[in-house]
């Protein structure tokens, strides 16, 4: 998916042949070095003595003079040298995200209803999942403090990853655990982004609940 600048038209669209899609060999020595250096500068440290961008996007694995698609900038065009003043929150080197921007502050998500003894707020499983996919990896840990249901931990198996719930209630924590097993065993659908899924048993680890003691 493209961003504003290339949909816009701000950024002329570079040859298929000059547009990198993924890193092809990160150096994660040199990103040390680069980050360490980067990280040391102050408002005194001449341009000199900082690692040039397009030695900064080698490093992570981009081509300086190949295109990102999303943007269609060239990659040392993504590297910032000096993260001082308003700079100093940029990240060193950062990619585009291939979905497009960043998502805004309301999300349109379709509420879940509840039925019988179910808990009374469910989590839709479309906005768990739209957090985990972007703030996750596969194999990473979820936490949910206030674990209700289990839906996150239900999820969290769903897209690969690990998972912990915690929760106040006893009564909570048996429905989890109960929820999580069912889907162990094929018995719970999950649905995210209107795509209806079993997951397959032992897929998801053993819920671990604290109750708190006080």
């Amino acid at each position: 998916m493209r961003g504003n600048e290339a949909r816009e038209g701000r950024n002329k669209t570079p040859p298929p042949h000059l547009i990198q899609y993924e890193p092809l060999k990160q150096d994660k020595e040199k990103i040390m070095k680069i980050k360490e250096i980067i990280h040391n500068a102050n408002a005194d440290t001449l341009f000199e003595e900082l690692p040039t961008t397009s030695e900064i996007a080698e490093a992570y694995g981009y081509n300086p003079e190949k295109y990102c698609p999303t943007c269609y900038r060239k990659f040392k065009r993504h590297a910032t040298r000096k993260r001082i003043g308003d700079h100093s929150h940029y990240p060193i080197f950062a990619v585009c995200n291939p979905g497009g921007k960043n998502p805004g502050n309301v999300w349109e998500v379709s509420t879940k209803a509840h039925y019988g003894n179910e808990h009374f707020a469910i989590f839709p499983e479309d906005l768990i999942a739209k957090i985990i996919t972007f703030a996750t990896e596969k194999g990473d840990w979820v936490l949910d403090p206030f674990a209700g249901r289990g839906t996150t931990g239900i999820v969290s198996a769903l897209l690969g990853r690990n998972f912990t719930g915690i929760d106040l209630y006893s009564d909570n924590i048996d429905k989890a655990e109960r929820n999580i097993k069912d889907a162990q065993k094929g018995k719970v659908a999950i649905k995210v982004d209107n795509v209806i899924g079993n997951i397959p048993e032992n897929d998801i680890p053993p819920l671990e609940s604290y109750l708190d003691a006080y």
